[in-house]
């Protein structure tokens, strides 16, 4: 891994490839750049060139970038002000992970910090930060060294500062009650299915209960697939950024597991063994998933049994989001609790991925 992002050497050459207002939006509007084998002749200042595979080369803003978030959903007028960057001269493991497992072209800076806030509500969700009411300054501190690890070992980035703003003068209340009546309105009953359980609509577009749009999915496209993705979305696009997670990162969970200290007689050897053992078999799971389209050779899936299957990838994908979060709580010391918690997550894991695996879901 350490010969996986290593930086170019010798003098970039002019390519007319090359989008030249792309490298220039890095640190406003992107935070990474794909380049693979077109080179530009200069980069904008504080931005390195890095490789991550032969011809694929990514140029990266290495200063610091601001988000602004909410930390809560149900109380948006409540955000903190998040400065973050990438780390040129530390280790680079994970940010080449988040590289490889969820860039595209580009990591925009929107969709790293809308990333970046599903990270952390779904930690507060979860119980592994907290951020209580009237926070004190030991439980303000307690909840940035917490934040400082999350995005770390999520994202490979660095937080330079964290403060707490008010977001209620840009706040349209009236707009979000809207959006949410809008999409109450548009959910439509479950079909009724004949006496063998076969939908009469079998061949329709998926009804919204199986909307793709409808579940929870955390992850740097999120931002982005919220603008561009029609009613149901493309369920070929969504299951296979959902599998590349899941084969990339899968090992890397596990490694970070492996690597936690453990303290002898506490009673955590043999569950992490357990933990660590259903881990590999995940990964095997992810990495030898059948098609999305057919059950089998010469079989197509209609269109709303591709849309549950990949549905369950992205539940699997959820679960994958959690376990960074649970080890990045784990990393402050090893908690019998926080091992329950990861064997629950390991259930909803292999049940999304056996889903997903099932010719008729």
């Amino acid at each position: 891994m350490m010969g996986f992002l290593a930086r170019m050497r010798g003098k970039p050459t002019q390519d007319p490839a090359v989008d030249r207002g792309a490298v220039d939006g890095l640190g406003t509007s992107a935070l990474a750049l794909r380049l693979d084998d077109a080179r530009p002749a200069s980069l904008p200042p504080r931005a390195v060139l890095v490789q991550v595979a032969e011809g694929v080369a990514w140029a990266v803003h290495a200063a610091p970038l601001r988000c602004f978030m909410t930390p809560f959903a149900a109380a948006p007028e409540i955000g903190l002000r998040l400065d973050y960057c990438f780390d040129a001269t530390g280790d680079r493991q994970r940010f080449a992970l988040l590289l490889a497992a969820e860039g595209e072209r580009a990591l925009p800076t929107a969709a790293v910090g809308a990333a970046i806030q599903d990270a952390v509500q779904a930690a507060l969700q979860q119980g592994t930060l907290e951020l209580p009411p009237c926070t004190t300054d030991e439980e303000w501190h307690a909840f940035r060294s917490g934040l400082n690890e999350l995005v770390y070992t999520r994202f490979g980035l660095v937080v330079e500062d964290c403060l707490p703003v008010d977001l209620h003068p840009a706040t349209d209340f009236a707009a979000q009650l809207a959006a949410c009546g809008h999409a109450a309105a548009a959910r439509v009953e479950r079909p009724a299915g004949d006496a063998s359980g076969h939908s009469a609509h079998a061949d329709a577009p998926a009804p919204a209960w199986v909307r793709l749009a409808d579940m929870p999915w955390h992850g740097l496209r999120a931002a982005t697939a919220a603008a561009s993705t029609t009613a149901g979305g493309d369920p070929a696009k969504h299951d296979a950024a959902a599998l590349r997670r899941l084969f990339l990162e899968l090992p890397a969970l596990a490694a970070g597991l492996r690597a936690l200290p453990m303290r002898e007689g506490d009673g955590t050897f043999a569950p992490m063994q357990d933990i660590l053992r259903r881990l590999a078999h995940a990964a095997l799971e992810a990495g030898t998933m059948p098609s999305l389209t057919q059950a089998a050779p010469g079989q197509q899936l209609p269109q709303h049994t591709q849309q549950l299957r990949a549905m369950h990838a992205r539940s699997a994908q959820a679960a994958l989001d959690e376990g960074w979060a649970l080890l990045a709580a784990m990393r402050g010391g090893l908690d019998p609790a926080r091992l329950e918690e990861t064997d629950r997550m390991l259930s909803n894991l292999e049940y999304s991925l056996a889903q997903r695996r099932k010719p008729q879901p």
